[in-house]
């Protein structure tokens, strides 16, 4: 009997070290992988054996206003599953490791107001500037109208990036900047589709700016993929009253 209530409070006394230890550890990794969280709420599951042991079945974590590398997340849900980590270290005051790649399924939300949050910081705005230039050397012709043909130069620079949502599709836009001339206005307007899940396509691409009445189509730009790398899996990318909906699978390298 005696035997059965010490162990019975050893039990009990390394469940107490589990629950006091463990979410402050994973709360704190989390925060540590991200540039800012509003609100955090995490859920983990798994018995005292399993997670004495190292192992958390599964943990789920809804976050509100998160800012992650430049980008601005009004809601973002993680599910992550079969979780390896450093128990014992964390228990002796050590930081949380990830022992294993863990997948995470990933729900996230990207309102208007993110994206113009996003586009302003220096990180983003760099990529966002990056890309135009790109897709820009990669789509225009060389039978430009004259006004436009600055655009098909080398050297082009861009400033003040920005981007919006308008119904099923995406403008990002900006100023060529060109010693000599006034800023001119430029926006790349497309749809967007998800190929083999790693890839985002574009879609009817088109180019507007003060130099040309109408929209000019950019045909070289159709199927523009844009690799998000082998360890993201996107299962949608939906546009739907102001906001972009993005869900799928991202394996967490420790």
């Amino acid at each position: 009997m005696v035997v059965e209530q010490d162990l019975s409070s050893h039990l009990a006394k390394q469940s107490r070290i589990i629950s006091k230890v463990l979410p402050p550890a994973v709360q704190l990794w989390l925060r540590s992988q991200v540039e800012s969280i509003e609100a955090l709420h995490l859920h983990i599951e798994g018995n005292d054996r399993q997670i004495l042991s190292g192992y958390i079945p599964k943990v789920t974590i809804d976050a509100q206003k998160v800012v992650y590398q430049g980008i601005s997340l009004s809601q973002i849900h993680l599910t992550g599953e079969t979780i390896r980590i450093n128990l014992g270290q964390v228990v002796r005051g050590k930081p949380l490791r990830l022992l294993d790649v863990v997948p995470v399924q990933v729900k996230f939300t990207l309102h208007q107001a993110d994206l113009e949050k996003s586009a302003r910081s220096p990180l983003l705005s760099k990529a966002l500037s990056d890309l135009m230039i790109k897709l820009l050397q990669s789509g225009l012709m060389t039978d430009l109208p004259e006004g436009l043909q600055r655009l098909a130069g080398d050297a082009i620079e861009l400033g003040s990036p920005d981007v919006q949502i308008d119904n099923d599709r995406l403008t990002l836009s900006s100023y060529l900047i060109d010693p000599g001339y006034p800023p001119m206005p430029i926006a790349i307007c497309t749809q967007l589709r998800v190929i083999d899940g790693s890839k985002i396509c574009l879609e009817q691409p088109q180019l507007s700016c003060s130099e040309a009445e109408q929209p000019i189509p950019l045909p070289d730009l159709q199927g523009f993929a844009i690799d998000l790398g082998s360890e993201v899996t996107l299962r949608e990318l939906s546009f739907t009253e102001g906001k972009i909906v993005c869900c799928g699978y991202i394996n967490v390298i420790p």
